[in-house]
């Protein structure tokens, strides 16, 4: 119970907050939202993708909403939610790669907050929501490429030295100008080098990604608070999902340790095939489209094969 001290703390606040301005009706119009954050919060908190990853699809496909808004929520929620689930790995002690968070995260921050200004606004729809699942698809598939045979698993890493810290620097930015978009994506990107340069255990490198993603939505949510560019519409949201994401991204991170390599790896496949052939299903491609498509899982698998054949042997 004392690992979950963080989010009772915010569900008292939040409890006073919305009993003094009178603010539960906003449930009558945004429980949708509540619902499917009670999903998304514990995939936050248990993979590597962030709770951003069933939001933003769920958002798009089902609710309707647009790809700007669901990626601005994606940034609100996921700094409650994977931060309560950041400090409950920090507090229970379970291990994670905190000179590599570190160096990526500036990055991240950066090259974010960049692209919020000069990238998104010329990313037009459907391109947000095809992205998302091709890179989420890409990443499916380096997933099943490398648990395909038995290979040495590593538990360590630092930034030891200035190469190293400028590498993760790289990817932190390369992160970031996906997470301007989609709302995720600096964690999964830091997933798969980990994974495919260095072969860090996918736990460990779980619980690395989860403050990094904590950490970079922190960041986007309070600068498109400050600079009035946040998405109108996205706050009532967040309001109601505030009290389940709490609570969501610890169980998630909690359910991560106590289940096998291999289970967190069938778990992330499920969701990922799910959420393509309800891309295919639901969104029209166009010859545009299309070729977008081919271009970005050829560079995505030649990007995959390089790293793996630059393999960091330590």
């Amino acid at each position: 119970m004392n690992r979950y001290l963080i989010s009772f703390m915010v569900l008292i606040v939040w409890i006073l907050v919305m009993s003094l301005k009178n603010w539960f009706f906003l449930f009558e119009t945004h429980w949708p939202v509540s619902l499917t954050m009670v999903f998304g919060s514990f995939i936050g908190g248990a993979t590597a993708e962030g709770g951003g990853a069933v939001a933003f699809p769920v958002f798009t496909k089902v609710l309707h909403i647009q790809s700007t808004v669901a990626r601005d929520f994606a940034f609100a929620i996921q700094s409650v939610g994977m931060t309560c689930g950041s400090i409950l790995i920090c507090r229970a002690g379970y291990k994670f790669l905190p000179d590599i968070f570190i160096w990526t995260f500036f990055g991240a921050a950066v090259s974010t907050i960049l692209g919020l200004n000069f990238l998104a606004p010329f990313v037009f729809p459907p391109y947000p929501k095809i992205l998302f699942s091709l890179f989420t698809l890409s990443f499916g598939g380096f997933l099943l490429w490398m648990n395909r045979g038995v290979r040495t698993i590593r538990t360590d890493l630092s930034c030891d030295t200035w190469q190293r810290k400028s590498e993760f620097f790289l990817v932190g930015i390369i992160g970031g100008l996906i997470t301007c978009l989609i709302g995720v994506g600096a964690d999964v990107v830091l997933f798969v080098v980990l994974c495919l340069r260095y072969d860090v255990d996918e736990k460990i490198g779980t619980r690395t990604t989860i403050p990094l993603q904590a950490a970079v939505s922190m960041v986007a949510f309070s600068y498109l608070m400050i600079s009035g560019k946040l998405s109108s519409g996205v706050l009532p949201m967040w309001i109601c999902a505030i009290p389940i994401v709490a609570f969501g991204g610890p169980l998630g991170a909690n359910f991560c340790s106590w289940q096998k390599r291999g289970h967190v790896v069938i778990f992330l496949i499920s969701l990922i095939l799910i959420e393509f052939i309800t891309t295919l299903w639901l969104i029209p491609f166009d010859s545009s489209a299309k070729i977008f498509s081919v271009g970005f899982l050829f560079t995505s698998a030649i990007v995959m094969v390089f790293l793996r054949a630059r393999k960091v042997i330590l």
